[in-house]
């Protein structure tokens, strides 16, 4: 014979209060955080005295890995973003960017090069908002050597997503400005309490 379960019983109020903390703690949350941002990173061009496709493939596999989190930040697909940027023949000038952006609904972009002299590469690129007439975030990573590629562009990532938030958190919070409208303050100034 199995002992009946006992029961455990919230006084209403308690209960009620409780809801309604964890209700408070939702709103807040949601109002402090923000959706997560569409982010296309594009093939990285290749300049250098070798071949070195190979490795603009791996740096750009480990970007879109590691820039990806969960509920902040969404990766478009590479072949999402390749079938985009092949319909756009002309270079990458910042209209095309913003279009492919725009086709991508994509909040931001991500664009570089690998350039590889002797036994030195280099990792240029620059981020992109996408409906902004903001300028570019631009980003830099030397490598002494092919041995350090992964590392490098592993801190990259790490790096390139801290921005991305930093990013997305200014425009959250500019976008809860209100306009300051000069007429409505000289108005509230010329009314006094007595009138």
């Amino acid at each position: 014979m199995s002992k009946p379960r006992k029961k455990i019983y919230f006084p209403k109020g308690k209960l009620w209060g409780g809801i309604l903390i964890i209700f408070v703690f939702l709103q807040i949350a949601v109002s402090i955080g923000w959706a997560a941002v569409n982010v296309a990173i594009l093939p990285f061009k290749t300049e250098g005295d070798d071949d070195i496709a190979y490795l603009r493939y791996g740096i750009e596999k480990i970007l879109c890995s590691r820039i990806a989190l969960g509920g902040k930040i969404h990766v478009i697909e590479q072949s999402d973003t390749k079938e985009v940027l092949d319909k756009k023949n002309n270079g990458l000038d910042i209209e095309t960017i913003q279009s492919i952006g725009y086709h991508l609904d994509a909040d931001y972009i991500i664009k570089g090069v690998v350039i590889k002299r002797g036994d030195r590469l280099k990792i240029d690129g620059e981020i992109v908002v996408i409906n902004s007439n903001e300028s570019p975030s631009k980003f830099s990573v030397d490598c002494d050597g092919i041995d350090e590629v992964i590392g490098k562009a592993s801190q990259l990532a790490n790096d390139l997503q801290k921005k991305l938030i930093e990013l997305q958190n200014k425009a959250g919070y500019q976008e809860t400005l209100l306009p300051y409208d000069k007429e409505e303050s000289l108005r509230e100034e010329r009314i006094s309490p007595g009138e």
